[in-house]
């Protein structure tokens, strides 16, 4: 795991959780479950680049991770399996089976994991902020940071149809100018 990536996603995920609170109305423990999948979305890739998401949910699920129960290690487990390709369905059994608080928890936080994984696409930490602004039903991310941000921008914005279809309310990301 590319653990420089691994904090910058884990700090980018946490800054969105927070900045999104009145959206996603997620009590601050759901946070400690985003931050444990941001360090661990990638672990997957130790087992084989495709489909890593899968081999990242399964290295979890079948890991010890002291601090946490049972029941979170499944909730991080999930996380990192939906944070590319497909968004949480009931399609899938381990997705299906959770309680309805639970399943809301892997739909709101599934979004904003994969904003923060776009942030640092190139794997660089060029990302050195973002900023959350709701302005008539809009969000607005400003993202700041150093170099060039296009694949960065690019990429958030791509995982930012997750949060479109899933919050039901617009999102914008933008360069700071």
């Amino acid at each position: 795991v590319n653990v420089k990536n691994a904090k910058q996603v884990a700090q980018l995920a946490a800054q969105l959780f927070n900045s999104l609170a009145t959206l996603h109305t997620l009590p601050a423990d759901a946070g400690k479950l985003l931050e444990a999948a941001a360090l661990l979305h990638n672990t997957g890739h130790f087992i084989s680049d495709t489909g890593h998401h899968k081999h990242s949910a399964y290295i979890v699920t079948n890991s010890d991770m002291p601090g946490y129960t049972d029941r979170e290690r499944q909730l991080v487990a999930l996380l990192c399996r939906y944070h590319r390709k497909s968004l949480p369905s009931t399609r899938h059994e381990t997705f299906r089976l959770l309680q309805p608080d639970e399943k809301r928890v892997i739909q709101m936080l599934t979004p904003i994991l994969r904003i923060a994984v776009g942030l640092d696409a190139g794997n660089e930490q060029k990302v050195s902020d973002v900023e959350i602004s709701i302005v008539n039903k809009v969000v607005n991310v400003t993202v700041r940071g150093s170099g060039d941000l296009d694949l960065e921008l690019w990429a958030a914005d791509r995982a930012a149809d997750s949060f479109r279809q899933i919050y039901e309310i617009p999102m914008n990301i933008t360069r700071a100018k």
